[in-house]
This record gives C-alpha cells, sequence and structure tokens, in this order.
C-alpha cells in the first residue's frame, strides 16, 4: 500500500512536469507569434507613412482600439485598471476626438499635437519604452506614447489640408503666427490637462478612495495598482521626491511633478509645429530610444532569462524521465 502511494504521488509530479513542458512550449510559440506581428506591423507602418500617409490616422485608430482592447482585458485581471486613467491614454482619445469628431477645429489640432510631441514623447525616455517585438505589453506602451507622434509628423508636414481619405483636417491656416500657436498649445493645453487632472483626482482620490484602501490592506493577492502607488514605491528620484513629502501631502506632490513636467514639454511643441525638419529629428530620436531599450532588453535582459527557462525545462524533463524509469513496472 506505501508502494502504491509513493507511485501515484510519483506519477502526480510527472503529470506535472510534463504540463510545465507543454505551457513552455506554448509560452514560446506566443512569442514567436507576437514577434512576427511586431516586425510586420513596424514595416507596414514604416510603408504607409512614406507611401500612403492619408492611410495613417486610419490605421492608428484601428490599432489604438484593438491594442486598448486587449490592455483593458489583461489590466483588470491584474488590477492594474487605473493605469488607463492617465494621462497618455487621455491623450490618445484627444486624438481620436479631434479625428472622427472635429476634425475642422484647428485650436484642438494643435492641443492634441502639443500632448503628442511634449508630454507622451518624452514619456517614451522617461518610461524607458522598449521595441520588443515579442511582448505585447510593450508594444502597447510604446504605441500609446510614440504612435500620436507619427500622427502628429504625418498630418502636420505630409499631408495637405483636404486628407486624401476625403475627411477634411484642418492642421494649419495661412499666415499662422507664433503667438496664436503658442497660445493654444501652452494656455489652452494646459486648460485640457488640468480639466482631466481634476477628473482624475475625483476618481482615483475621492470616489474610489476607500474601495483602493479596502483591497490593499486587505489578504487579498492582487492589489490595485495606481500610477501614485507605483511611482512613489520605486527606487527612483521621483520616488524619492514623492515620499519626502508629508504622506496626507504625497498625492498632491505626485500632481504638482505632473503638472510641471507638462508645462515644460508643452514648451516644445511650437518648434516642432513649424519646423518639419525639427520634429522629423525629434521622431527619430524617440525611434533611436526605443530601438536601444530594446536591443538591452534582448541581450542583457531577455536572452538571460530565456536561456535560464531552457535550463528549468530541461531539467524538468530529465526529473520526469528519471521519475518515469523508476515508476516502471
Amino acid at each position: 500500500e506505501r508502494r502504491s502511494r509513493l507511485v501515484t504521488r510519483l506519477r502526480g509530479q510527472i503529470d506535472k512536469v510534463k504540463r510545465r513542458a507543454k505551457q513552455a512550449d506554448a509560452v514560446k510559440f506566443q512569442d514567436k507569434l507576437m514577434f512576427t506581428a511586431g516586425v510586420f506591423n513596424f514595416a507596414l507602418t514604416c510603408y504607409l507613412s512614406g507611401a500612403q500617409p492619408a492611410w495613417i490616422p486610419h490605421v492608428y485608430s484601428a490599432k489604438f482600439l484593438c491594442l486598448i482592447a486587449l490592455r483593458l482585458y489583461f489590466y483588470r485581471k491584474e488590477k492594474f485598471g487605473y493605469f488607463l486613467l492617465d494621462f497618455c491614454y487621455f491623450a490618445n482619445l484627444v486624438w481620436l476626438w479631434y479625428l472622427w469628431r472635429l476634425p475642422d477645429s484647428i485650436m484642438l489640432f494643435r492641443i492634441a499635437f502639443a500632448f503628442a510631441n511634449g508630454p507622451l514623447g518624452m514619456a517614451v525616455v522617461a518610461w524607458r519604452n522598449s521595441l520588443v517585438f515579442h511582448s505585447l505589453d510593450k508594444i502597447t506602451s510604446l504605441f500609446i506614447h510614440m504612435e500620436p507622434v507619427l500622427v502628429s509628423y504625418v498630418m502636420r508636414h505630409m499631408l495637405p489640408d483636404q486628407g486624401q481619405s476625403g475627411v477634411r483636417w484642418r492642421t494649419g491656416v495661412p499666415g499662422e503666427r507664433w503667438l496664436d500657436v503658442c497660445w493654444d498649445m501652452i494656455a489652452n493645453g494646459l486648460l485640457v490637462y488640468i480639466a482631466w487632472q481634476f477628473a482624475y483626482y475625483l476618481k482615483v482620490q475621492v470616489l474610489d478612495k476607500e474601495k483602493i484602501k479596502r483591497r490593499n490592506r486587505s489578504t487579498e493577492s492582487r492589489k490595485y495598482v495606481t500610477s501614485f502607488i507605483f511611482l512613489r514605491d520605486q527606487k527612483s528620484a521621483l520616488g524619492s521626491m514623492i515620499r519626502k513629502a508629508p504622506q496626507r501631502h504625497q498625492h498632491c506632490a505626485f500632481a504638482a511633478i505632473q503638472l510641471g513636467y507638462t508645462v515644460c514639454m508643452l514648451l516644445l511643441a511650437p518648434l516642432l509645429y513649424f519646423s518639419p525638419h525639427a520634429h522629423f529629428a525629434w521622431l527619430l530620436f524617440i525611434l533611436g530610444f526605443s530601438i536601444w531599450n530594446g536591443s538591452c532588453f534582448y541581450f542583457e535582459v531577455f536572452s538571460a532569462r530565456y536561456q535560464e527557462q531552457l535550463r528549468q525545462l530541461q531539467i524538468s524533463k530529465d526529473l520526469a524521465d528519471d521519475l518515469g524509469t523508476e515508476t516502471a513496472p
């Protein structure tokens, strides 16, 4: 009887190891599939930008809906849903509102342009976004921050005022003055940003404050994570600045840092609006930074992690073979 229980236990371990091996194979297939799709998407985006720039707003809109739907599904499971209330997602919604609801509004185009090339573009650097083709999460994060920069460049400097698609997108007016552009981008853009900041604070720090606290104080394995919680707990200069503030004022310190960052980045937008060469250089810099981060990930992080996974998989297979030999009748 004791031998029978031992054999049953060993066979259970064998089945567990085999399931892990099959799961590892499935993960590798998923990575290959995502890598192929990621490279194809990058190539298609480059081709359309040069050959069919009028399609870029349409492709951007379709990709946004697909990627955000997937992110919403996965982030809700991980209790990361509050990340989708961040400013970068709101800025993309401003772009969609301009493209498909108010295409004649030059003021809204300027605001969307400033958001894309200011806070969102620099976020690629600040958040160290990476061009990692096989990672849906990393590709989505890069898309959220960088694709609006591409859309703004194409629409401002490559498309005529009347888009070839038949939708009239106003991207400029004759005799534009620096003062008018700066007013729309900085003053009006800041008003829109403050409206988002107020709505965000009302949702996260007032309406859902107790809900988040109850969940994070409970014994549940998955806690709610917001941008404030994530950045405050990081061992970084920004996290240190937030933690130095009194605990009751840390949210205000976080909001003040965000506001200062946004104001500084909005100041960059008018130069890119009037200079296609400066705008292209900015786009190239952001792309190059993301490619460099992607190469660092593949050669310094992913390769070591992948080798370790393969080593663990080989150990599991060897263990399964040994257990199978021992339990053979």
